[in-house]
């Protein structure tokens, strides 16, 4: 990846550094050092992720199949498993990407997803306004700074999800306690569960939507067994469906020590106290 050349150190060194801290087949990963390109620019050298983005089969209106949300889903819900639980020298050190949006979403040729783009990735905390509008969590957004957490990052996995299930954009206008559109007249094949657990991931009041990446994956995998119970707004319903199993690769959860092993330039990121833009 070669960087534009107003594009601050700071940022290249911190995409650098999180994607190179984790190692998942559902996260794009670096193989460590920016580097100075032709005295001009800098780059970092990325593993290549043969397939499409997101972006493209949604502004195409490219619906995917309930299966190929299924998959496609775990994959990314394992990605941010994986950085959630991120740890340095055992101890709880998460990453959150803190850009989710679908344009860093790359679907591969064997059906599978990659989550891409680290350069906002950072620990919680509260920092300037970052990310997309649209993809940021009203309740989140504090004038013009942002609380960076668990759940604003799974809130905008949840709205990317949405707008390929559905080929629109969950929300008329984004707002605390907006509802979602009427989806019925889209498509007629989403189970009444997996229709529950979209409309918690989200809910534009945090208290409402999944508090953490653990009770929204279990809870997605819930939704496609036989019975499931998935808290919603307006009602709460017991409902049968068929068990369904996804077979996925098991994900690679080895993670390195420190993230500036073997890097200098990332040293700021072991104790992950801010994000630089």
């Amino acid at each position: 990846k070669v960087f534009n050349r107003d594009v601050p150190i700071t940022r290249i060194l911190n995409e650098d550094g999180a994607a190179s801290a984790v190692h998942s087949p559902y996260l794009v990963h670096a193989k460590g050092g920016a580097r100075y390109w032709n005295n001009d620019r800098y780059f970092i050298e990325l593993n290549f992720i043969d397939g499409r983005q997101m972006r493209n089969d949604i502004i195409s209106k490219k619906l995917p199949t309930i299966e190929e949300f299924k998959a496609v889903t775990s994959c990314l819900l394992r990605a941010l498993n994986t950085l959630h639980h991120h740890r340095i020298e055992n101890e709880e050190a998460p990453i959150l990407h803190s850009g989710i949006r679908k344009d860093y979403h790359m679907l591969d040729t064997d059906g599978g997803a990659v989550l891409i783009d680290f350069g906002i990735a950072g620990s919680p905390r509260v920092d300037g306004y970052q990310g997309t509008k649209g993809y940021v969590a009203p309740d989140l957004a504090m004038g013009g700074d942002i609380q960076f957490c668990q759940d604003g990052d799974l809130f905008a996995l949840g709205i990317t999800l949405f707008e390929w299930l559905y080929g629109k954009y969950p929300y008329e206008r984004l707002h605390l306690n907006a509802k979602p559109i009427d989806t019925k007249e889209i498509r007629n094949d989403v189970s009444q569960p997996l229709r529950q657990w979209l409309r918690k991931a989200i809910h534009t009041v945090s208290e409402n939507r999944f508090q953490s990446i653990d009770e929204m994956e279990d809870t997605f995998q819930a939704s496609l067994k036989e019975m499931v119970i998935v808290p919603d707004i307006e009602t709460m319903e017991f409902v049968e469906e068929e068990a369904t199993d996804i077979a996925l690769p098991e994900p690679i959860l080895t993670f390195p020590g420190r993230l500036d092993e073997g890097n200098p330039f990332v040293t700021y990121l072991n104790s992950l106290h801010n994000a630089t833009g």
